[in-house]
């Protein structure tokens, strides 16, 4: 018989890969793209606050905008998918803090957490706090406080100053927009409010202005009230955020407190193009702005179509460029080649087929959109607006206009390479005279 014995069967094929003795299983991963404004509790870092956020929504990409200290509680922006490229906008936003300070004492940290480095008998009066507040307001010189992130020859100052070491910060130039006196708690604290830019640190103003009033003073209380476009409205927190994971259709109910991708872009105009010109824009190509909605800026802004984000660019000169992503990925449609004139341009230059305007190589993937394909073996590849018999509108049409723009090339090589060096013709053979 040709049956197999159960001994010879051969044994099922498991259907995925085994994962190693104790190992987890492989996190899935959502295309989550938005910004969270978490409300932070004290005594998390932002580090550990975003992990938790990351295990809740399972987003791709993700990533915080401005670091809270872990004594710290408040708004802390958590950026996932494409809204990660737009952290800068929100970093650079106005910040609102309110803290309180605590007299009669100054720590090595500026903060609670700290030892007692400096300490006073005097408790300031509120005329004598009102008295100084203009002298930390506008643009300031500011020392960080030695427990900060600042990096001192390549190390983080609050890691130097944790082994012992002294380090000294210099100052750096803050701008505070705001300071106001909120409460006096008491004889020994007293509750302050602060509009700043990037880089101030809340704890040094509490520092210096304990050593302004003779008291001494540091940070008891810290908490964020908005960053930028968010405010003390848009928070939730961690809890809330984990009650909803636990329930049914979770993930649904998670996504309704995302804001968009665009909301960083609030200090910024928005320009609406259709959905030919979103195409083009998402291509890397520079797009006409006509009728009655083109704007009457120029500047940095970003395009929108039916309600969506399509790019980031600016205006200039009745057209709308984009430009997000240039500068990292080193290619796209309107950057200037820098190595242009290192170029072998034998084939034009020398031969006097000059060019007027700068080379500009075409779309996002690097290749201009006429020729098709990178310059190579030192080629050079010219945008079709240098041709003069070519309109605005030739840019819009992509790529139907390339044949023709790479035919008036050669046609122009070839006519430059035959005024420059006429061909000669062969000397007719002298003939023999017969004797």
């Amino acid at each position: 018989m040709n049956a197999l014995t159960p001994e010879l069967q051969p044994e099922p094929q498991p259907s995925a890969k085994p994962r190693k003795k104790g190992g987890k299983p492989p996190r899935r991963k959502r295309d989550v793209n938005g910004w969270l404004v978490l409300d932070k509790p004290i005594g998390l870092t932002s580090t550990k606050a975003l992990g938790a956020v990351k295990r809740l929504f399972k987003p791709e990409k993700a990533g915080h905008a401005g670091t809270l200290d872990p004594l710290a509680s408040g708004l802390l922006p958590i950026a996932f998918g494409e809204a990660t490229k737009t952290v800068p906008y929100v970093v650079d936003g106005r910040k609102v803090y309110r803290f309180v300070v605590r007299w009669g004492q100054e720590t090595e940290t500026d903060d609670a957490e700290g030892a007692i480095v400096a300490s006073s008998d005097l408790r300031p009066s509120r005329a004598q706090i009102e008295a100084i507040l203009h002298r930390f307001v506008g643009e300031i010189q500011q020392v960080p406080p030695r427990y900060s992130a600042i990096k001192v020859a390549g190390e983080r100052a609050y890691d130097l100053a944790r082994d012992g070491e002294v380090v000294e910060l210099s100052a750096r130039t803050i701008s505070v927009y705001a300071l106001r006196l909120v409460d006096i708690l008491g004889d020994d604290e007293a509750v302050f409010e602060a509009e700043c830019g990037k880089g101030t640190y809340v704890r040094a103003l509490a520092r210096d202005m304990g050593r302004d009033l003779g008291s001494r003073g540091h940070v008891s209380n810290l908490r964020r009230l908005s960053v930028g476009p968010f405010g003390e409205h848009d928070m939730i927190t961690l809890d809330a955020l984990r009650e909803m994971a636990e329930a049914e259709n979770g993930e649904a109910a998670l996504d309704t407190h995302l804001r968009s991708v665009e909301t960083a872009f609030y200090a910024l105009p928005s320009v609406t193009v259709d959905g030919g010109d979103a195409g083009r824009l998402r291509r890397g190509q520079a797009v006409i702005l006509k009728g009655r909605d083109a704007p009457l800026f120029e500047g940095e802004a970003y395009a929108v179509a039916a309600g969506k984000l399509v790019a980031l660019g600016a205006v200039e000169s009745g057209m709308f460029n984009p430009r997000r992503g240039a500068e990292a990925a080193g290619r796209s449609c309107g950057i200037v080649w820098p190595r242009v004139t290192e170029l072998r341009m034998s084939a034009a230059v020398s031969r006097g087929a000059m060019f007027p305007g700068p080379h500009v190589l075409g779309d996002h993937a690097g290749r201009h959109p006429g020729f098709g394909r990178p310059p190579m073996d030192g080629r050079m590849c010219l945008h079709r607006s240098h041709f003069p018999q070519d309109s605005l509108a030739a840019t819009r049409s992509g790529a139907k206009k390339g044949p023709r723009c790479r035919s008036r090339l050669n046609a122009s090589l070839n006519s430059s390479r035959n005024s420059a060096s006429p061909r000669r013709t062969p000397a007719r053979p002298r003939s023999r005279s017969r004797s």
